[in-house]
C-alpha cells in the first residue's frame, strides 16, 4: 500500500538546480546522494552554491524538491563526511540524511473491508501482480447491460453509449454489467468495500442488453466495434448464446485486428456445447472454477474432441451492484471479468505488448487444472512476469504425496529443476515444512492434521523465481476411527453367546474391529456392519472388555467397558384361588441373582388357543387379568426374564367361572292388572331371583319354581328388572319397560257432524287410539250393536231407515287389554221426501213468476225449475233457495208449449218433483 508521502514523491514535478558547472564524477566508489531539508525552498540554490564552494566538497549534481522544502545533492563518496558537516553548519539547513533506495510495497493484503472474502484474488496470485501495477490508465470496455457509477468505480467510468435506447446514458438497469465492472475495476486498498483485479483501470460502459438481460447479436456486434473505436484495450463479454452468427464473429475479429484483447464467458449450462462469442477463435473463452481449482457444475467445459474453452478463473466473486449493495456474483459472467482484469494489468505492465502477446502470456502461464479447459486457471503473477521479463515459468512444482496421509509422510518433487534451491510445503498458504537440500523430498510430520487440506508446494530457484503448485486436496487422518459400542448397552449383563455390535468409520477406511478380554484378542470383524460374538460362559462374573478399531493407516481407537456376566435363570411360582372370575390380579413369586426385567403370562384355553398375554416390568410383578366372559379351565404359563435375557417358565392351572345365570323372563310390554314374572329358562346353578320395580326390590325368591306375582299399584310406566345370582356370585339381569294401562281408548267422532240430518245408509267415521292397541270399534243404537270395525281407519255403515226420527247413537271402543271407552251423539233422521205443486193460471208471456206450493217434514233447502221445449231441449234452469220459493222466468220471444219440471230438495237431501205444461205467448 502506498503512503501519502510516497504518492506525493511519485507525482512531484522535479526541476534540476545547478549552481556551478557539473564536474565529471571521479572513478571509484559510487557517489553519495544526500537529502537536505531547507527552511524554505528559495534557499535551495544558495545552499548548493555554498556547499560547492567548500574546498573539501565537490557537488556532482543537485535536484530541487520545492514541494518538500528540500534538495538532493550528489557528491563523491569521499566527500560525503565533509559535505554533511558543511551542510549542518549552514543556517538554511534543517536536516541532512543519506538518500535511501526504496522498493514498491507489496499489496499482498489490501485493506478493503471484503477482501478477506475474495478468495479468487489469492487463487490467481493477484497480490504479486499488484506489486508491478494496478492498471492505471488502461481502458476496459464492459459490453453488457450498462454500468452505473458506484463508489467502487467513482472517477473511472468513461462516457459510453446505450445501443438499446440509442442515447448517451449507458446506466445499468439490470445489475449484471455493474457487477462485472466491479470485479474488473473496484477500487482497491482504500479501506472500504472490495478490491477489483485491475483497480486503477478505467471502464468504458457499452450497453447492448436491456433490463431483462437480453440483447440481439447485431447490437452486441455494434457495441464491440464502438468499444474498439473508443480506445478500449480489453473488451469483456459476459454474454452469449449457443447460436453462431457472422455479424458477431466479424465484430470479435474486428477487435483483435485492432489489437484489442477480447474476453468472453463460456456459459453456465454445464455442457460441452459451444457458446458464442466465447467459442470464436479470436476470443478468450473463460470457464468458472472453484476454490480447489475444480469445475463448478454449472460451467460449460471442453469435451475430448472439442477443446474450445481456453482458460478458467474463479467463478464466485464478491461484487457491487448498481444499488451500491455488495454480494456474491456467481457464474462464468463473473469468471470472465477476472481474466479481463488480468489482461488489463498485463497491458498496464507492458503498454507495448500486443493483444496476441497478452493472450499468449495468459495462456502459457495458466496453472493446469485438468483437460476440461485447454490451458488452465489464469495466473496474474505469471502473466505479468512473462510479459515484462520474458522469463519462463518458475521452477517445476510437480510433487508426489501420500493420500490419505497419517504420521510422517514423504513429499517429493517429481522432476525438480536443476537450479532449485528451496522447497516448501504449504497448508492454507502457510509454510509448514521446508528443505534446501537435494534430493528434494521432505519427511513431513502430519501429526495433528485431520480432514481435507489444500496442500501446495512452493519452489524457489537460484535466479529468485518462485513458483507455487496448484492446490491438491489431501485427506489427513491422524486419529483413530470414530468408534461406537452400539450393543449391548453399558448397563446390560451378558449371557450365553452374545453378539457385540459397533459402528466404526474412518476417512481412511477401517481395517478391523477387535474385542479383547483381559488384553487378549477373543473376536474380530473386518467388514461393516461390525458384529463379534463371544461365549460368555468363559468370562468372569465381572469382566473387563476392550473394543478396538484400527484404521487402514494404523490409527487406533479403544473403548473399555466392564460388563456383568449372568448365565443363571430366575425362579418363578404362582399361587391361585379355587376359582377366578371378573378382574383378577395374579402376583407370581419371582427371584433372580441379578435382576428381573420382565414377567409375562400367556393364558390358553383347553384347545391350546391363546386367550391373552399379560406382562409386568417392575416388582411386585402383578398381572391384571380381566377374565371377561370366560369360564372353564385355563393354563397360565408365567415366564420370568432377567436383565441378561435368561428366562424360566412355570405352568399353572386356573378354574374360571364368569357364566352368569339366565335372567331371561317373559314380561308383557303392556298390562292392565297383575302379571306373573317367570324365568324362561333358569340356569341349573341359579341361587336367587329378584324382581326390581323402578330400581327397588319388590320380591325375592331363592328356590324353584322361579316366578314372582306382581300387582301394579296404579296405571303408568314401570321399569322391571329380573335379577338372578348363581352360586359363584355371578349376576345377570333382564330389564323390561312395562306400561300399566287401565283406561279405554281415546275416541274422536269424525263424521257425520252432530247437526247432520241422516238419511238412507249413513257412514260413521271415527279416530280411535290407544297405547295398547285398539281391538275393535262398535256402533250401537238403543244399546244394540248395529255396526263394527276392527281396523283403522274406522268407518261403520248404518241403515237409517230403521232408526227413529231422533236417534241417539253410541260409539264403543275396546283396547287389546280389554279397556273400554264410549262416545254418544244424537242425530235427526229424515228419510221422507218433500212435496211440490204448481198451478198455472193461463198462457205465460214476458217475465212470469211461478210460485209452487212446497211442503216437507223437516225443511226445504232448494227448489229448481228446468224448462224444456217440445224437442226436450233445455231452455232455462232457474233456482230458488228460500220461501216463498218464487221463480222468475223471462220468456223473452218464446211461443208454444213448454214443459216445466220442479225439483225440491230438503235439508236431509231427499228430493221430490212436479212436472207440468205451460203455454207461452209473446206477440
Amino acid at each position: 500500500m502506498k503512503t501519502a508521502a510516497a504518492a506525493a514523491l511519485a507525482t512531484a514535478s522535479l526541476t534540476a538546480v545547478t549552481a556551478a558547472p557539473a564536474l565529471a564524477a571521479p572513478a571509484g566508489p559510487t557517489p553519495s546522494s544526500l537529502v537536505v531539508g531547507l527552511r524554505s525552498d528559495s534557499a535551495a540554490a544558495s545552499t548548493v552554491s555554498a556547499l560547492d564552494a567548500d574546498p573539501d566538497v565537490s557537488v556532482l549534481s543537485s535536484t530541487a524538491r520545492p514541494s518538500l522544502d528540500a534538495v538532493t545533492v550528489t557528491v563523491p563518496a569521499g566527500d560525503s563526511a565533509d559535505a554533511i558537516a558543511a551542510l549542518r553548519a549552514d543556517p538554511n539547513v534543517t536536516y541532512v540524511e543519506p538518500k535511501v533506495q526504496t522498493s514498491i510495497v507489496s499489496t499482498a493484503a489490501p485493506n478493503d473491508t471484503y477482501y478477506a472474502q475474495q478468495w479468487g484474488l489469492g487463487k490467481i496470485k493477484a497480490p504479486a501482480a499488484w506489486a508491478r501495477t494496478t492498471g492505471g490508465g488502461v481502458v476496459v470496455a464492459v459490453v453488457d447491460t450498462g454500468v452505473t457509477t458506484t463508489n467502487e468505480l467513482s472517477g473511472r467510468v468513461l462516457a459510453g453509449y446505450d445501443f438499446v435506447n440509442n442515447d448517451a446514458d449507458p446506466s445499468d438497469d439490470n445489475g449484471h454489467g455493474t457487477r462485472s465492472a466491479s470485479v474488473i475495476a473496484a477500487k482497491g486498498d482504500n479501506g472500504a468495500g472490495l478490491a477489483g483485479v485491475c483497480w486503477d483501470c478505467k471502464i468504458l460502459p457499452v450497453k447492448v442488453m436491456g433490463s431483462d438481460g437480453t440483447g440481439s447479436s447485431d447490437v452486441v456486434a455494434q457495441g464491440i466495434v464502438y468499444a474498439v473505436d473508443h480506445g478500449a484495450a480489453v473488451i469483456n463479454l459476459s454474454l452469449g448464446s449457443d447460436t453462431e452468427t457472422q455479424v458477431l464473429a466479424d465484430a470479435v475479429k474486428y477487435a483483435t485486428d485492432h489489437n484489442v484483447v477480447v474476453v468472453a464467458s463460456a456459459g453456465n449450462d454445464g455442457v460441452t456445447s459451444r457458446f458464442y462469442p466465447a467459442a470464436y477463435t479470436e476470443a478468450i473463452a473463460v470457464a468458472g472454477s472453484d476454490a480447489a481449482d475444480g469445475r463448478y457444475s454449472w460451467s460449460n467445459y471442453n469435451s475430448a474432441d472439442d477443446p474450445w474453452v481456453d482458460l478458467t478463473a474463479p467463478g464466485a466473486n464478491y461484487a457491487q451492484g448498481p444499488t451500491f449493495a455488495y454480494g456474491w456474483f456467481v457464474g462464468t459472467s463473473s469468471a470472465g471479468p477476472v481474466v479481463a482484469g488480468v489482461a488489463a494489468l498485463a497491458r498496464a505492465a507492458k503498454p507495448a505488448a500486443t493483444a496476441a502477446q497478452i493472450r499468449a502470456a495468459l495462456e502459457s502461464q495458466a496453472d493446469p487444472v485438468g483437460s476440461w479447459v485447454a490451458k488452465g486457471r489464469v495466473d496474474a503473477e505469471g502473466t505479468l512476469q512473462k510479459l515484462v521479463t520474458g522469463a519462463s515459468a518458475a521452477p517445476s512444482t510437480s510433487f508426489s504425496i501420500t493420500t490419505p496421509a497419517a504420521g510422517t509422510i514423504p513429499v517429493a518433487l517429481n522432476d525438480p529443476s536443476d537450479d532449485t534451491i528451496k522447497m516448501e510445503v504449504l497448508v492454507a498458504d502457510k509454510a509448514v515444512a521446508s528443505t534446501e537440500e537435494s534430493p528434494w523430498s521432505i519427511d513431513w510430520d502430519t501429526t495433528g492434521l485431520n480432514g481435507t487440506k489444500a496442500v501446495k508446494v512452493r519452489v524457489t530457484d537460484s535466479a529468485g523465481n518462485v513458483a507455487t503448485s496448484a492446490a491438491r486436496s489431501i485427506s489427513f487422518d491422524n486419529t483413530g476411527p470414530a468408534l461406537k459400542w452400539t450393543a449391548p448397552v453399558a448397563t446390560a449383563a451378558l449371557r450365553g453367546t452374545t453378539t457385540i455390535t459397533a459402528t466404526a468409520t474412518d476417512s481412511s477406511g477401517v481395517a478391523t474391529v477387535e474385542l479383547l478380554a483381559d488384553d487378549e484378542l477373543i473376536a474380530e470383524d473386518l467388514t461393516s456392519p461390525y458384529a463379534v460374538t463371544v461365549d460368555t460362559t468363559t468370562l468372569n462374573a465381572s469382566q473387563a472388555l476392550t473394543l478396538r478399531a484400527v484404521d487402514k493407516l494404523g490409527n487406533i481407537t479403544d473403548i473399555a467397558r466392564t460388563v456383568t456376566v449372568d448365565n443363571e435363570a430366575p425362579t418363578v411360582d404362582l399361587t391361585l384361588p379355587d376359582a377366578l372370575r371378573g378382574s383378577v390380579k395374579l402376583t407370581p413369586d419371582v427371584a433372580d441373582n441379578v435382576a428381573v426385567k420382565l414377567v409375562k403370562a400367556v393364558i390358553t384355553d383347553s384347545t391350546g388357543k391363546a386367550v391373552t398375554t399379560l406382562s409386568a416390568t417392575k416388582a411386585p410383578w402383578t398381572l391384571a387379568w380381566n377374565t371377561g366372559k370366560l369360564s372353564g379351565e385355563y393354563e397360565i404359563a408365567v415366564t420370568a426374564t432377567d436383565t441378561t435375557g435368561n428366562s424360566t417358565t412355570g405352568t399353572f392351572t386356573a378354574n374360571v367361572d364368569n357364566a352368569a345365570p339366565s335372567a331371561a323372563a317373559t314380561v308383557p310390554a303392556m298390562i292392565a292388572g297383575p302379571v306373573t314374572v317367570e324365568l324362561s329358562a333358569p340356569s341349573d346353578d341359579t341361587a336367587k331371583m329378584e324382581l326390581l320395580v323402578n330400581n327397588r326390590v319388590t320380591e325375592t325368591v331363592e328356590s324353584a319354581p322361579w316366578s314372582i306375582e306382581w300387582t301394579p299399584a296404579a296405571a303408568g310406566s314401570y321399569t322391571l328388572v329380573v335379577r338372578t345370582t348363581d352360586a359363584a356370585g355371578n349376576v345377570a339381569s333382564t330389564t323390561r319397560k312395562v306400561t300399566v294401562d287401565t283406561a279405554g281408548p281415546r275416541i274422536t267422532w269424525s263424521a257425520p257432524a252432530a247437526t247432520t240430518l241422516l238419511r238412507g245408509t249413513a257412514t260413521v267415521t271415527t279416530a280411535v287410539t290407544d297405547p295398547a292397541g285398539v281391538a275393535k270399534v262398535e256402533l250401537l243404537a238403543d244399546g244394540e250393536v248395529v255396526g263394527e270395525d276392527t281396523t283403522a281407519p274406522y268407518a261403520i255403515a248404518v241403515d237409517t231407515t230403521s232408526l227413529a226420527a231422533s236417534q241417539e247413537l253410541e260409539l264403543r271402543a275396546t283396547d287389546k287389554l280389554g279397556n273400554v271407552a264410549t262416545l254418544t251423539r244424537t242425530y235427526t233422521v229424515d228419510n221422507e221426501a218433500p212435496t211440490a205443486d204448481l198451478t198455472l193460471a193461463g198462457p205465460l208471456s214476458g217475465t212470469a213468476k211461478l210460485t209452487p206450493e212446497i211442503a216437507d217434514n223437516v225443511g226445504v233447502k232448494q227448489v229448481k225449475a228446468v224448462v224444456t221445449d217440445s224437442t226436450g231441449k233445455t231452455i232455462t234452469t232457474v233456482t230458488s233457495t228460500r220461501s216463498p220459493w218464487t221463480i222468475s222466468w223471462s220468456t223473452g220471444k218464446l211461443r208454444g208449449e213448454y214443459t216445466i219440471t220442479l225439483t225440491v230438495t230438503d235439508k236431509a237431501g231427499n228430493t221430490g218433483t212436479w212436472t207440468g205444461t205451460a203455454e207461452v205467448t209473446n206477440g
